[in-house]
């Protein structure tokens, strides 16, 4: 199902085995957590190239490590668990330290690929690199629910919903277009758009509800869990 949270835990559990977690799990989680932890490092005062090549050295020290596999939920929620791992990782680097010019662990995508395809929007004002990462974080989960809705609507043979759901629902958080528009746009009926607009949001709920559950231990805490998401955005 979604592509976001599942990744964490499977790693989490195949690590735990004694397993090497597979190449795909890697990508997925790298993917889903790098606007994360570069947003983080951005936040730090560090440039972006300088940026990007700690993100990926962090990954790298997290894999090689095993430190994704060692987390107990004990210790609070995995998302500030790998905040605290990456505060000390940070704070173990120089401001003269060299670029370590290695290979990002065998066919891991590539950090500068990923930074050319998303823009990492920075939160203004004088925020915390903390607030960022949990900020970056929580658009990641949006996102990912975002891309599941996508899939559904086609699926469903309408993508057309996910058209009306994304411009009434800006991913940018931008001002929504008016309904009026969004049914001349696409030659729909205001009927019509209102119609894919309750599937499409009603579904996304869900959705939404499904990724923060794989991330969590137990379906009671979704409901905090979508409350935090909430505070973040």
């Amino acid at each position: 199902m979604a592509h976001f949270p599942t990744t964490a835990w499977n790693i989490i559990d195949s690590l735990k085995g004694g397993q090497r977690a597979s190449l795909d799990s890697r990508n997925c989680f790298v993917q889903s957590y790098w606007p994360a932890v570069f947003g983080y490092l951005r936040r730090r005062g560090f440039q972006e190239s300088t940026a990007e090549d700690l993100t990926q050295d962090f990954f790298c020290h997290l894999f090689e490590k095993e430190l994704v596999g060692s987390y107990q939920s004990d210790r609070g929620r995995f998302r500030t668990y790998i905040l605290t791992i990456l505060s000390r990782f940070v704070s173990d680097q120089t401001t003269s330290r060299a670029p370590r010019q290695r290979q990002f662990e065998n066919d891991l995508v590539p950090i500068s690929c990923l930074a050319a395809t998303h823009d990492v929007q920075l939160l203004g004002g004088d925020s915390s690199p903390e607030d960022e990462f949990m900020r970056q974080w929580a658009r990641s989960v949006i996102q990912a629910t975002r891309n599941e809705l996508r899939l559904w609507c086609q699926s469903q043979g309408r993508p057309d919903w996910y058209l009306v759901f994304n411009a009434l629902n800006p991913a940018d958080f931008s001002p929504a277009a008016s309904k009026e528009k969004v049914a001349q746009s696409l030659r729909l009926t205001i009927d019509q758009v209102r119609y894919a607009q309750s599937k499409s949001e009603q579904k996304f709920i869900e959705l939404l509800r499904l990724v923060v559950l794989e991330q969590v231990e137990s379906e009671k805490e979704v409901d905090d869990e979508i409350r935090a998401l909430r505070r973040l955005l």
